[in-house]
């Protein structure tokens, strides 16, 4: 990544009204990914409790000098379709106060099966957001109904606040999904990409390509060094493809 000495000087200090419309989304061919690797059918759980009662999750982050003051994460990221219980995949963005019991943080992305411990379930990707408003208090999780996208498909997904006045939304093919505004307290934060999988029967498969992040610069540039960030996963693992693409796979 070419970074201009701008930027390079302003950095050197440091998980899901009526709607305005229906997104159109429409599958984008994948390099990596058409369809998910075939795997045995397991009957669904039936209860939200069952399904948030046990998670794992795998994460990747832009190992380099700035990787905590992105203002967005955008990329083409692969929608599922098989489920047991629940499924998510999207970008986690981390705010400054970043340990596991005092983060702050908002998540957009799809996920399969109880969307945000609902008892219905969803069949085809439902985009999602999660966030926490400070830190401390609970994490709160919204469905964005309407928003449903085709299985088996490659999403150009984004989560951002490229204003600067710490207001994140999320983004689809470039068009703000109605609902997924919300007003944090932070404006930077460190990017993450983010599977998850709830109860042991849910497939934590995912695919991430042409990552890209945005900071005081005012433009969108490639990552430069994807790395795993965090994996509590005992079967899936992080693959990384090149500086900007991973997939996570049961190897």
């Amino acid at each position: 990544m070419v970074r201009d000495r701008t930027r390079q000087a302003d950095r050197a200090g440091f998980l899901f009204g009526a709607a305005v419309g229906v997104l159109a989304s429409l599958p984008l061919l994948s390099p990596t990914a058409s369809a998910e690797p075939a795997r045995s059918v397991l009957p669904a759980l039936e209860t939200p409790a069952a399904c948030e009662s046990v998670f794992h999750t795998v994460q990747g982050f832009d190992q380099d000098p700035y990787s905590d003051t992105m203002r967005g994460a955008r990329g083409d990221i692969f929608a599922g379709s098989g489920w047991e219980c629940r499924r998510a995949s999207g970008f986690i963005m981390i705010g400054p106060a970043n340990t596991a019991s005092d983060a702050q943080f908002f998540e957009f992305g799809w996920s399969l099966g109880h969307v945000c411990g609902r008892q219905s379930t969803n069949s085809s990707p439902l985009p999602y957001i999660r966030w926490s408003e400070d830190g401390v208090g609970p994490n709160f999780c919204n469905p964005l109904d309407g928003f449903s996208l085709a299985q088996d498909s490659t999403q150009k997904m984004r989560a951002s606040d490229i204003n600067a006045n710490t207001t994140w939304g999320g983004y689809i093919d470039g068009i703000e999904i109605n609902g997924s505004v919300k007003d944090l307290d932070f404006s930077r934060s460190e990017g993450r990409t983010l599977v998850v999988a709830y109860a042991p029967p849910d497939a934590n498969y995912g695919v991430f390509h042409d990552l890209q992040e945005y900071h005081d610069d005012n433009q969108w540039s490639q990552w430069d060094d994807v790395r795993e960030r965090r994996n509590s996963d005992p079967v899936y693992r992080f693959d990384r493809q090149s500086p900007n693409d991973h997939r996570v796979v049961n190897p």
